[in-house]
C-alpha cells in the first residue's frame, strides 16, 4: 500500500472493520476533521489484530488491567 487512501480501502474490505467504522463514523469523523490520520488507522489495525490474537491478554476489568500495569 502506498497511501493512506489505499490502506483505508484495504481495511474497508474487512467486514468487521467496515461494520465498526460505519457505525462509529457519524460520531467520530467530525472530531478528526473527517479524515483518520495515520496514527488513528494504525491504532485501528493494532486493535483489530489484538481482537483476533488468541494469545493476547484481554481484560474485562480496569482494576485487573491496572494491577498488571503496576506489576
Amino acid at each position: 500500500m502506498t497511501t493512506l487512501d489505499d490502506l483505508f480501502k484495504e481495511l474497508m474490505k474487512r467486514p468487521g472493520f467496515k461494520e465498526e467504522y460505519l457505525s462509529l463514523a457519524p460520531e467520530f469523523l467530525p472530531l478528526i476533521n473527517e479524515h483518520a490520520n495515520v496514527d488513528t488507522i494504525a491504532a485501528m489495525i493494532e486493535t483489530e489484530a489484538l481482537l483476533h490474537d488468541p494469545n493476547a491478554k484481554k481484560y474485562t476489568d480496569v482494576e485487573e488491567l491496572l494491577r498488571d500495569l503496576k506489576a
